[in-house]
Formats: structure tokens, sequence, C-alpha cells
């Protein structure tokens, strides 16, 4: 019984020229091998239907340039009104990177409030310890 099975495909490269009409025979032949490698001429493929289900976390953090309080808007998507209505986030998260994702941070955060009412979030303002104290407070504010 063979349980795995490898194809071997015979390639043809041209290395020089010669006269492609006089070679009209060709094969191509597959073969299976069982597990002690031994070549088997019946193939078994088993088609797989996998049903899987892709985590992706996000960092809870905004980040901002040096004493800015600027949302970089290069950095983190916004979308308009009309995106922001027929966004779908599980969509975006199978088509895109996890480290782009994070450019969609506020608006997979907004989707989420939106789809909850009745959820809430605590927004902190941070700064990197240089800056005043109220860079963090006017962060907040932005986000």
């Amino acid at each position: 019984m063979v349980k795995y099975f490898t194809l071997f495909f015979l390639s043809l490269f041209v290395l020089s020229s010669f006269d492609l009409a006089s070679q009209t025979d060709a094969s191509i032949s597959a073969v299976g091998v069982d597990e002690k490698g031994n070549r088997e001429p019946v193939i078994t493929v088993i088609r797989e239907e996998v049903e899987a289900i892709t985590l992706l976390p996000l960092l809870p953090y905004i980040f901002f340039e040096k004493d800015s309080i600027d949302l970089q808007l290069g950095r983190y998507k916004k979308f308009t009104q009309t995106e922001a209505k027929y966004f779908n986030e599980n969509n975006l998260l199978q088509t895109i990177t996890p480290l782009y994702a994070y450019r969609y941070i506020l608006n997979i955060v907004g989707k989420r409030l939106k789809d909850n009412p009745t959820d809430t979030i605590q927004i902190i303002g941070c700064t990197d310890g240089t800056e005043l104290d109220t860079v963090g407070y006017l962060r907040a504010l932005t986000i």
C-alpha cells in the first residue's frame, strides 16, 4: 500500500540549438514512493479540505512621533464614512500580513465598539519620559 507519494517530472532544457522538429517523442511519468523508498506505479492522491481559524494579535498601542500629538496618517489608515460602513475586519485580516494589519488598528477598534455599543475602552496617553506630561494627555484626546 502506498502511503506517501512523490511526483517526478521530466523537464527538458535546451542547452544548445538543435532542430526541435526532429524531437517528436517525449514522456512524463509519475510514480508513488512507499515508506521504504520503493517506487510504485500506482499513485493515490488524497484531497483534504482543512478549515482553519487565523488569530491575529494586535498591540493595544498607538504610536506617535516624538513630541507630537498628530496621528500619522501615513502610518494608520483612516477610513471615510462609507469605507467604515462596509468595513469587515475578518475579510481584512485574511488578505494582509499581521504587521500591515496594525495600520488598521483604529478602524478595527472603532468597528468593534460600534458592533458592541455597551463595551467601553480606557485610553491612556503616555510619553517616553522626556516629553511634557501634557503631550500624553493630548495624545489620548487625539485618539
